[in-house]
């Protein structure tokens, strides 16, 4: 997941801009991409920067969030969610999931992050998504009966006769 943070499919020129300018001007997506860029790093296990890199890349996104600006991008919430994490802050990472799914952005990527899946599925977004225990038999009941309906006609709905 960390690999997302490196830009590799950026156009030419931008990681290098980012990068050398004077982070206390950057405003916007471009404070958000070089937060992202400060927390990756290629050489070390899982691609993640030191422990005081990610809590400066962090500094620097909360600055972001803190702006009021208008983009709200699904990277620069992912990123918050996997910062704090990284600097251990469990509560902070669980704040920033309902936020983001407030938010209305998607959640699906983080669950590759083993962490994330374990806050998810201990239901923490049931509430703000309006999950009820009741809906979730419902579908599993309905899930069994397709698949045991697949398993008995094959994959192609049977023709009418």
């Amino acid at each position: 997941m960390w690999e997302l943070f490196a830009f590799k499919n950026s156009a030419d020129g931008f990681v290098d801009r980012i990068k050398n300018a004077n982070i206390e001007k950057l405003s916007d997506l471009d404070l958000v991409a070089r937060a992202m860029l400060m927390a990756y790093d290629g050489d070390r296990p899982g691609h993640v920067a030191a422990p005081e890199r990610v809590a400066e890349a962090s500094g620097a996104l909360e600055r972001f969030f803190d702006s009021g600006s208008r983009f709200r991008t699904w990277e620069a919430w992912t990123a918050r969610v996997l910062f704090a994490l990284r600097q251990g802050d469990v509560e902070r990472a669980k704040t920033h999931l309902v936020d983001m799914t407030r938010e209305g952005q998607p959640v699906i990527v983080l669950l590759s992050d083993r962490t994330v899946a374990e806050i998810i599925l201990s239901g923490l977004l049931a509430p703000v998504l309006n999950v009820t225990p009741q809906q979730c038999e419902e579908d599993l009941r309905r899930i069994e009966q397709a698949i045991a309906a697949r398993l008995k006609n094959g994959r192609a709905p049977p023709m009418p006769t």
